[in-house]
């Protein structure tokens, strides 16, 4: 008994090393860690394009990126004339390439811009393609309404246009509010919780704290040595049950390969200076959905954890049921904030909220598979309406929408001093500041948006941690991991 023991407690060991090691280390960079002159914001930079074919001199062109300014001369000074959107029609006057950033002379022919159309003006020749895009409206990043949302039974109307994400790293805690506006006499609600993984090692790879905006999304992300989840010519995904063969050989595609399907079924990626620590899902699915979330918290999680790290090298991991239907509701430029701080009520009685879980009915299909924003969402009744075949089907199932807010203790880091709360049936910060010790990202300037602040010391403190129940197992996540 002792020798079978030790023989899997050394497997779990190898098995959880190779799996911490999953990609959203510091050396991960993407264009939304990096100047953006052209758009001036980097979470508008992302082409839709795969590969933009450049308009000519003469000829018509579209605009291929979500947001883009326009100038009035062929330099990233003082001279932006405004902005232009996605297939928006411009004629190419002058296609001679000006400049590093590569300018080209052009007109407005088409758009809802307010910019004078009479004038010739200036783009980065990256951003006009030759041909129309083939955009999925509701998919497309900045697209996503309230008519897009989820349907879920018993959770009143969703305005994506509000929405905000909050991850508090301390207790491995990922929550979506609604913000309130001022006047409206209401708070920030919170439309769901789930339970995450984040990077605790002190190596370089813990999860930095800051404000982020969503800069894009990306269906089976993939970087070596992470195949896709899945991807056309790969092997199938392991079935449910099999959870170490998601390591295996035979799994990745020529046999190559750490471990398939690393970043799940949908991948956020987030700037300023993110040092690559994405937002997204992870291996399993069915039976073994949360596995890959919830195994730091089982028995056998906390005697591999003596060994070796069980968490991330960065990122948020979050498992595929949850990322989907997030991915349903955060559209490109929505907010994302990561604190460390201790949870607290507002209302202990949390009276606002439905402890019936939502129900949220989706279909994960291959369609705009390793496509960047724009491809298709999980939601039932939106591929239902797109008429997707079911050979494109890969999985269907009812998502439970946890929509009742948990305070949970938790201290990841083990900082000890808390500076400030985070009040979770509100949304809101209160004498907050990040620790001293935490690695820090995002917006220089801001640690959370205004809507976030509050000054009414009026809280009460976690009575215990929550148990973690939402596919009839439980999961202790008391201590926050």
């Amino acid at each position: 008994m002792i020798w079978f023991a030790t023989r899997l407690l050394l497997s779990l060991t190898v098995t959880m090393s190779v799996f911490a090691t999953v990609g959203c280390s510091n050396n991960l960079t993407s264009p939304g860690d990096q100047a953006s002159p052209q758009t001036g914001s980097e979470f508008t930079e992302e082409q839709v394009a795969a590969s933009p074919v450049p308009a000519k001199a003469g000829s018509l062109g579209f605009i291929s990126a979500d947001s883009v300014r326009v100038r009035t001369s062929p330099d990233n000074g003082d001279n932006v004339a405004g902005r232009l959107f996605i297939n928006d029609q411009v004629q190419v006057i002058d296609d001679t390439v000006i400049g590093k950033d590569g300018f080209i002379k052009i007109r407005i022919i088409q758009s809802n811009s307010t910019v004078d159309r009479t004038m010739d003006l200036y783009i980065a020749q990256r951003f006009v393609n030759a041909t129309k895009l083939n955009v999925d409206a509701v998919a497309t990043s900045g697209s996503l309404s309230s008519e897009a949302a989820p349907r879920v039974q018993g959770q009143r109307p969703i305005q994506t246009n509000r929405l905000f994400i909050v991850t508090n790293i301390a207790t491995e805690r990922l929550r979506i509010y609604q913000r309130c506006n001022p006047g409206e006499g209401c708070v920030n609600r919170m439309i769901m919780e789930a339970g995450v993984v984040n990077g605790e090692s002190k190596d370089g790879t813990r999860t930095n704290v800051g404000f982020f905006n969503v800069s894009s999304w990306t269906k089976f992300y993939e970087t070596t040595p992470y195949p896709g989840w899945y991807k056309p010519g790969y092997p199938d995904v392991p079935k449910p049950g099999n959870r170490t063969a998601w390591f295996n050989s035979e799994y990745m595609p020529n046999g190559k390969g750490d471990m398939r399907g690393a970043f799940g079924w949908y991948t956020a990626k987030v700037a300023p200076n993110a040092d690559g620590q994405w937002t997204h899902g992870t291996a399993g699915w069915g039976a073994d959905k949360t596995d890959f979330i919830s195994f730091k918290d089982s028995f056998w999680g906390g005697l591999v954890g003596l060994f070796t790290s069980i968490r991330s090298h960065g990122c948020t991991r979050i498992d595929n049921e949850s990322i989907a239907y997030i991915r349903q509701l955060i559209a490109v430029g929505t907010p994302l904030i990561k604190i460390y701080a201790q949870e607290v009520y507002r209302d202990e009685s949390r009276a606002m909220y439905n402890k019936v879980p939502g129900r949220w009915e989706y279909i994960l299909t291959t369609r705009g598979h390793q496509a960047v924003n724009n491809h298709q969402l999980a939601d039932r009744q939106t591929v239902l309406a797109q008429g997707t075949p079911q050979s494109e089907w890969l999985d269907q199932g009812t998502y439970e929408v946890d929509q009742y807010p948990d305070a949970v203790s938790g201290d990841l880091y083990r900082v000890g001093n808390f500076q400030g709360q985070f009040i979770v049936d509100e949304g809101t910060l209160l004498n907050y500041r990040h620790p001293a010790g935490v690695g820090r990202g995002g917006f220089s300037d801001q640690v959370a948006p205004p809507y976030m602040y509050t000054t009414n010391p009026a809280v009460s403190a976690a009575r215990s941690s929550r148990s973690y129940g939402r596919d009839q197992n439980s999961y202790d996540y008391g201590g926050g991991g």
